[in-house]
């Protein structure tokens, strides 16, 4: 055996002990912000910066809103901006639409998928400027269609720099189905891939998958929220592999300090008070009526150094 893998084996054998004592995994506490929580109006929220002033805004669905950051970096007031919902799917095409804000063509603005109650998922691209959107069908960039209840989700999963398309589903072993950009952002090819998440078994006759970096680790963990499984708290995986490579180890740790709800209507993982944390913001139904729901991210502030396979490997090449 060569020197540089008898260190190799030495270096894995004191990570794999040093976290011996630690198979929970990360632990990141979170804390309840009521003051940032926008006004109760529909479900299924989406969240990006839609007038280029550097906060998040929301796109909430079921009648359509628009859901301006008023206060920037301390999150509110909210003002209602209904323009920013023209031209999106009604109720004859789509039911139930659950909403996902990302630049998926690279261009700089927010584009917009819509998962249907019924199967299909839609895209919009925004044809507008990122300070005024304006949504335009585009089925040639992305259309699907599947049985039931479609909740998309939009993360770079192997760090090749273009968005892939998680989806979930109320149907099939894992619930999460994965469309793999094998092209470009703007010229993309779309593999469907249902074997990825197949070891992963959340709660819930179907999921809402949610991706970010909570632990600042310098990869994406899941957060897939059970739907129709009430009191189920979030199924929550902390990736121990790497940016290209993931590797899912369900983590409550996550997340805690979240409280359980009865129900969940639509969450998305963003930084809301500009400190490089991606916070949380959902909508629920908890002791009998809607609720809006806003936590803090006190987790790490700058990415700790990645410990992952990948990146043992890759010191050692």
């Amino acid at each position: 055996m060569s020197f540089q893998m008898r260190v190799l084996c030495v270096v894995v054998l004191a990570i794999f002990a040093a976290g011996a004592g630690s198979a929970q995994g990360v632990s990141i506490g979170w804390t309840l912000m009521p003051e940032w929580a926008p006004p109760i109006d529909g479900s299924w929220p989406g969240g990006a910066d839609l007038d280029g002033d550097g906060d998040i805004d929301l796109l909430v669905s079921q009648s359509y809103s628009g859901l301006r950051n008023d206060g920037g970096c301390l999150v509110g007031p909210w003002s209602s901006n209904p323009g920013w919902c023209d031209g999106l799917p009604g109720s004859g095409e789509c039911t139930g639409p659950e909403l996902e804000l990302a630049d998926l063509d690279g261009d700089g603005d927010a584009d917009l998928l819509v998962g249907c109650f019924y199967g299909s998922i839609l895209f919009f691209e925004n044809t507008g400027t990122e300070v005024e959107p304006e949504w335009t069908r585009n089925d040639d960039y992305f259309h699907t269609t599947f049985s039931n209840f479609r909740a998309p989700a939009a993360a770079d999963l192997d760090g090749d720099g273009d968005l892939d398309i998680v989806s979930g589903v109320s149907a099939g072993a894992s619930h999460l189905i994965v469309y793999w950009n094998e092209g470009t952002p703007d010229n993309p090819v779309w593999v469907e891939d249902r074997d990825f998440f197949s070891s992963l078994t959340p709660v819930g006759t179907s999921v809402e998958p949610n991706f970010a970096d909570i632990d600042q680790d310098g990869d994406l963990d899941l957060v897939a929220f059970p739907i129709g499984h009430d009191n189920a708290p979030p199924n929550v995986y902390e990736n121990i592999g790497s940016a290209m490579s993931p590797m899912w180890m369900e983590n409550p740790g996550l997340l805690s300090g979240v409280d359980p709800v009865h129900s969940y209507y639509g969450a998305v993982l963003h930084d809301l008070d500009c400190d490089g944390r991606p916070d949380l913001l959902m909508f629920v139904i908890d002791e009998g009526a809607y609720d809006v729901r806003c936590y803090r991210n006190d987790g790490p502030m700058t990415p700790v150094q990645p410990t992952s396979w990948g990146v043992i490997k890759a010191m050692y090449r």
